[in-house]
């Protein structure tokens, strides 16, 4: 991460080819306000194709931030496409946290949270339909039996 131009940052993200993603999950708290929709974020990419030397530029778009006065608006959900890389972004952390739980001797716990955040994702999937979403709560799943059987073959059960 560079600083660029003013108060704006530059993130390089390398390499991408094409059809494959990289996501970037943000976040910064911002002072009360009088409702209305703001300015939050201005977003731009750059790219450069290997057999031009010349920059090209997507046109600016910007991210609003909306304060209102409705207190129903706390209990919505943010958007799905959101929400689902959140989740997705999460599971690493999540799996580096249970890692820590289980060599302080907190197996239940380290279970418990791992399943919790796989029912999360597989709750989003079905309702969603992502298949994404699916294959990473399917294998959250499988690292949640693995360990398990690893448990109980240590303990002399099977």
């Amino acid at each position: 991460m560079e600083a660029g131009e003013g108060n704006s940052l530059l993130l390089k993200l390398g390499k991408i080819k094409t059809g494959q993603r990289k996501f970037i999950g943000l976040e910064f708290t911002a002072s009360s306000s009088v409702a209305g929709k703001y300015e939050a974020l201005s977003l731009q990419w750059k790219y450069k194709k290997p057999t031009v030397e010349r920059v090209r530029e997507l046109p600016v778009k910007v991210l609003e931030l909306e304060y209102a006065h409705h207190t129903r608006i706390l209990s919505d959900t943010c958007c799905f496409y959101v929400e689902k890389h959140l989740e997705l972004l999460k599971t690493a952390d999540k799996v580096k946290e249970a890692e820590a739980l289980r060599s302080k001797g907190q197996h239940s716990e380290a279970h418990e949270m791992l399943n919790r955040h796989a029912d999360k994702m597989l709750l989003l999937a079905v309702r969603s339909g992502d298949p994404l979403l699916l294959k990473e709560a399917e294998m959250l799943y499988k690292q949640i039996g693995l360990e398990h059987q690893q448990r109980s073959k240590a303990a002399g059960g099977i």
